[in-house]
């Protein structure tokens, strides 16, 4: 079913590529690596140590959008703490999980669109949602540009496993720019999440859950520093530090034992990224 999946996947943007006018796209590509502690998907607590994330991905834009496709991995670096919680299932680094996903965005405006979808492949030993399986989400979300406010609704669907929906909010707010040259730019950024269906199924008791309830799940509130080392080759260095305020019970659990239960979280990632222009021309509005 997914080689099925990744090879209509793969029809689909050749198919989208080749409708594009010659010379009227721009093509890009790049990649991302990652160390964030602990690692935290959607308020729940994945592994409480440390975690190093890589992805690459291609850009095309197109006249009336933009189309882009990507990899993305999480490894698990499999440093000991006192109350160690694991994707993997013990304390050894190793590649925990990979997502391929594909997305297309339709702008105008100061307005995008954007669907998609993500195959997650968990490699995981540990009992849970997030243990040696797969399942895929279909996404979709509006994203307004107001200058410095950046509001953005995406609801995701679990069409695999859970069989529901999670939405999120976010808004992200361009505080300050210290540098014209190579900029130094500070955001401020809140995300909540929100589950409907996601919980626990009395008709289908053995159906994964991801969360506890059907109901608000976390509140994320981050400071994003955002150093660019290259205009050119869009290459940036990023610090971010997270505080989470969690509502959902399984959102509160940051490790094994009864008593790693937090009710809030600070955590903090560190990326290095770089998207260059590969193929110049007419980037779409």
């Amino acid at each position: 079913m997914l080689r099925a999946l990744r090879s209509r996947t793969g029809l689909l943007l050749g198919a989208l590529i080749l409708a594009a006018a010659p010379g009227s796209a721009q093509l890009s590509a790049g990649g991302s690596v990652r160390l964030v502690q602990p690692y935290v998907w959607r308020g729940l607590t994945r592994a409480n140590g440390r975690s190093l994330q890589l992805e690459g991905s291609a850009g095309l834009g197109l006249a009336k959008g933009t189309l882009s496709a990507g990899v993305w991995a999480n490894l698990e670096l499999g440093d000991p703490r006192a109350t160690w919680l694991s994707d993997l299932g013990s304390d050894r680094p190793g590649v925990s999980e990979v997502n391929y996903w594909g997305r297309y965005a339709f702008h105008f405006g100061n307005t995008t669109l954007f669907a998609g979808g993500i195959v997650y492949d968990y490699r995981g030993d540990s009992p849970g949602p997030f243990s040696d399986d797969r399942t895929t989400e279909a996404f979709g979300g509006v994203q307004l540009n107001r200058g410095r406010l950046v509001p953005q609704v995406t609801a995701y669907f679990d069409i695999g496993r859970v069989e529901g929906m999670y939405l999120e909010s976010a808004l992200a707010l361009h505080l300050i720019q210290l540098s014209r040259r190579l900029p130094v730019i500070l955001y401020f950024n809140t995300v909540l999440g929100f589950s409907v269906f996601e919980g626990p199924n009395e008709d289908e008791p053995d159906e994964v859950a991801l969360f506890r309830k059907e109901s608000f799940t976390h509140l994320d509130l981050s400071l994003a520093l955002n150093v660019v080392l290259s205009r050119k080759h869009a290459v940036t260095l990023d610090l971010e530090p997270h505080f989470e305020v969690k509502f959902d019970d399984a959102t509160q659990r940051v490790g094994p034992g009864p008593d790693d239960i937090h009710h809030q979280q600070f955590w903090l990632t560190m990326a290095f990224s770089f998207h260059p222009v590969l193929l110049g021309g007419h980037q779409g509005r």
